[in-house]
């Protein structure tokens, strides 16, 4: 994988950030060390996660680019339904 300076640029930034959160830094730092050539084992092993994972984030970012690597909204989850003799958290 090949970066431009630009998308290197737009990456360390949300490495570096202090308003990004975690997760996104370590999927920009994903789709750099790979860049860099390093193997996706390797990329696994220093970011802490599976090689699936890896795959995952880089075929993101690859196809939506640095929004593929942000956190995607989430629903509202499941409806609590009332019980007899059960209190709803909400």
């Amino acid at each position: 994988m090949e970066l431009t300076s630009q998308e290197r640029a737009e990456l360390q930034a949300l490495v570096y950030s202090p308003d990004v959160v975690a997760t996104v830094a370590t999927r920009a730092r994903i789709v750099l060390w790979h860049a860099e050539g390093r193997q996706k084992k390797d990329v696994a092993a220093l970011a802490g996660v599976s090689r699936p994972t890896v795959d995952l984030w880089l075929n993101r970012y690859v196809t939506q680019g640095i929004a593929g690597l942000l956190d995607r909204p989430r629903g509202a989850g499941r409806e609590q339904v009332p019980c007899p003799g059960r209190k709803l958290g909400r």
